[in-house]
C-alpha cells in the first residue's frame, strides 16, 4: 500500500492542510490526489493544462464604447494638430452610427461578422461614410490589441461597403454660367456678393463666409485666403478657423467682375458677407440659399456648384491643371483635375475639332 500527503487548502495562519491519501500503486494514488485537490478550490486560479499547473489570468474586458471613449480623448479630442470640424466628424461617427449598433457590446465580442452587419444596416449611408466609420473603427481595434484586450482587428477582415455612391457634383453649363452672370444684378447685395466670390474666385462656401475687407487686397488685385467659418458639430453660430487644409491658405487674383462688385459695395464691419463685425449664422446662410435658387431657378444649385464651375471654365480657357490646384486650394493635383473639372461640350467640341484638323492634316 502507498500512502502520500495531499494538500487540501491552508488554515487561518496560512499553512498548508494536509489530508493522508493511500492506493495500491502509484498511478491510483495520483488519480485520487488529483480529484481530492480539483475538489477542495486549492488550485484558485490555476489550472491542469497538458499536464502543468499554469496560473489563469483573468480576461481583460471592456465594452466598445469605452474603448472608443479612450481613444476618442487621447487621439482626437486633445489632438492640437486635429481641426475642431474633423474631431466633430469623429464624434457624430461614433454618436450616431457606430454606437446604437456596437457600443454596448464587449470589445471582444465583436467579429468581423458584427461589423458586416453594421454596414449592412447602413445600406442608404453614402459609400464614403462607410469607408470613414471602417478607418474608425480600425484604429479603435488597433488601439485595443495594443492594450491587450483583443488580438485580432475584426475591422480588417473581408468586409463589402453596401453604401450608396455619392452622386458625383456638376459644374454650370454655359448658358447656366452666363444666366446666373446676367441675373447678378437682381439678387440681394450681399446675396450677390456671395455668389461672386464663389462663381468667380472658386472659394468655398465656408472662405467665402470668412472673407473679411483685410483680406482683399485692392492695389495689388488679390486675395488672402487665411481663414473659414465653419458650423462645428452643427452649431448655429459659426466659429472663424484656418482652412480647410495648408494648401488652402493661399493668395489668389481678384478678378475684374468681382472687384467691381466690391467697389459698389458700401462696408459696413469686418466681414464682406456677414453681419457686420459676425459672419452669417448658419440659419442666415440658408435663407440666402433659397434667395439666390429663387431668383437663379437652377433646381440642383448648391454651393459647390459655383466652385466645380469655376475650375472647369479655368480649364476650357486653356489654363494648366497645376496653376487651377493652387487657385483653388487643393492639396492634391488628382481632386482638380478628376473631381473638380468637368467635362463639357465646349471641351468635346474642341476635342472632336482639334481631331479632325489633324487627321485633315495627314491625309
Amino acid at each position: 500500500m502507498i500512502r502520500r500527503r495531499v494538500p487540501v487548502g491552508l488554515n487561518e495562519i496560512g499553512k498548508p492542510i494536509m489530508r493522508q491519501l493511500q492506493a495500491k500503486t502509484e498511478y491510483e494514488l495520483m488519480l485520487r490526489a488529483a480529484k481530492l485537490i480539483v475538489e477542495s478550490g486549492v488550485l484558485g486560479n490555476y489550472i491542469l493544462s497538458d499536464g502543468t499547473s499554469e496560473k489563469k489570468e483573468e480576461k481583460k474586458t471592456i465594452s466598445f464604447r469605452d474603448m472608443a471613449e479612450w481613444w476618442y480623448r487621447v487621439y482626437k479630442q486633445d489632438n492640437p494638430t486635429l481641426k475642431p470640424a474633423t474631431s466633430n466628424d469623429y464624434r457624430r461617427m461614433l454618436d450616431k452610427v457606430i454606437y446604437p449598433v456596437l457600443g454596448d457590446k464587449l470589445i471582444h465580442e465583436i467579429t468581423t461578422t458584427s461589423i458586416q452587419e453594421l454596414l449592412n444596416e447602413g445600406k442608404n449611408m453614402a459609400a464614403s461614410t462607410q469607408t470613414k466609420m471602417l478607418v474608425t473603427l480600425r484604429q479603435i481595434f488597433d488601439m485595443a490589441i495594443q492594450e491587450q484586450y483583443i488580438t485580432i482587428n475584426p475591422a480588417k477582415g473581408k468586409l463589402t461597403k453596401t453604401g450608396v455612391e455619392k452622386k458625383e457634383g456638376r459644374a454650370l453649363s454655359q448658358e447656366e454660367w452666363l444666366m446666373v452672370q446676367s441675373k447678378l444684378p437682381e439678387l440681394l447685395e450681399q446675396d450677390r456678393v456671395l455668389v461672386a466670390l464663389m462663381m468667380y474666385e472658386g472659394l468655398r462656401r465656408g472662405e467665402a463666409l470668412g472673407l473679411t475687407w483685410d483680406n482683399v487686397d485692392f492695389e495689388e488685385n488679390c486675395i488672402h485666403v487665411t481663414q473659414q467659418a465653419a458650423f462645428n458639430n452643427g452649431a448655429n453660430t459659426a466659429t472663424i478657423q484656418s482652412p480647410k487644409t495648408k494648401t488652402s491658405n493661399r493668395t489668389i487674383p481678384l478678378v475684374k467682375p468681382l472687384k467691381e462688385i466690391l467697389e459698389r459695395m458700401k462696408r459696413e464691419g469686418q466681414f464682406i458677407v456677414g453681419n457686420k463685425d459676425t459672419p452669417y449664422t448658419k440659419s442666415m446662410l440658408v435663407k440666402a440659399l433659397k434667395r439666390i435658387k429663387k431668383i437663379l431657378q437652377i433646381d440642383d444649385l448648391h454651393p459647390h456648384m459655383f466652385r466645380y464651375s469655376h475650375a472647369t471654365v479655368l480649364h476650357e480657357l486653356g489654363i494648366d491643371d497645376k496653376t487651377i490646384q493652387q487657385w483653388e486650394g487643393h492639396a492634391s493635383q488628382d481632386t482638380t483635375t478628376n473631381i473638380y473639372i468637368k467635362g463639357s461640350q465646349k471641351m468635346s467640341d474642341r476635342a472632336e475639332a482639334a481631331l479632325s484638323d489633324f487627321a485633315a492634316s495627314k491625309s
